[in-house]
């Protein structure tokens, strides 16, 4: 009997209880946040990230903490940096918090009204149909910089991205013909920035553009004969990548010995 009860009670966990697994992540608001010359105005516990930006899965609740001696805000901004109402804390005072739970992905921006230099985003995924290639452009990065693309899509993309430092240019395969009507990539600055064009089996087409420090997330229109999305921008992994710098170095290197070897070997002949 045990058994099947624990059983039932897993299982009424999983399918009628919502966000059962959902988690809460803390950002806090440090001491001294509200001078403009801090330098530091958040403090995200589970990272040690000072940014104000912290990744976190649909249905997951992010609850921000007032540590300063000054009052503060949350309050939910747009790409452009207007307030849309989606949520407001009101000031809150020195040891208060305040919550908020997001339950669709997307990118919400958000400031302190009252001191405006204080921003930060929470990144929202859908985990379960969020999909990544790894390891791209490994041939122009060292092990400690592999660079990942996070994307949304029915289909999966070819593992083979081209690239092309010298015209700025990536390029990505559909492995099969999509039943989706837009394809979602996030691109870390690492790799790209400045996306100007995007083109689609060739041709250019309208995009969704949002930028900031960390990565630039493009959304592209295509259709069931998609098979080839190209894009370029002011930077696509700088030609002279670390790896190629440390071959050219080395390159150099060798030059210069080998030179001064066989200015020695005149010198000794002339002599």
């Amino acid at each position: 009997m045990k058994p099947l009860f624990f059983i039932s009670a897993f299982l009424l966990t999983v399918f009628l209880v919502p966000n059962a697994f959902a988690e809460t992540f803390e950002i806090k608001i440090p001491p001294g946040a509200s001078d403009t010359n801090s330098g530091i105005f958040w403090h995200e516990d589970s990272t040690g990230e000072t940014t104000g930006t912290i990744t976190i899965n649909i249905g997951d609740t992010v609850k921000w903490y007032n540590t300063d001696n000054a009052f503060h805000s949350i309050v939910s901004i747009s790409y452009d940096f207007e307030e849309d109402g989606l949520f407001n804390s009101s000031l809150f005072s020195p040891g208060k918090t305040f919550k908020y739970t997001f339950n669709e992905a997307g990118d919400y921006y958000y400031y302190c009204d009252i001191h405006p230099f204080m921003k930060g985003i929470v990144h929202v995924e859908d985990r379960e149909s969020l999909k990544l290639l790894s390891n791209v452009a490994s041939e122009y990065t060292s092990e400690s910089s592999l660079i990942d693309i996070k994307y949304y899509l029915d289909v999966n993309l070819s593992d083979s991205v081209f690239i092309d430092p010298q015209n700025n240019l990536i390029s990505f395969s559909l492995e099969e013909f999509s039943n989706d009507s837009e394809v979602v990539l996030i691109l870390p600055t690492s790799l790209i920035k400045s996306i100007q064009t995007v083109l689609v089996n060739d041709e250019i087409v309208d995009y969704i553009l949002e930028e900031n420090l960390e990565f630039s997330k493009v959304t592209i229109p295509i259709n069931s004969e998609s098979k080839l999305i190209t894009i370029s921008g002011t930077y696509v992994i700088p030609e002279f990548g670390s790896l190629s710098i440390i071959v050219m170095l080395f390159s150099f290197i060798f030059i210069v010995l080998f030179s001064v070897k066989g200015k020695l070997r005149l010198n000794g002949l002339s002599q």
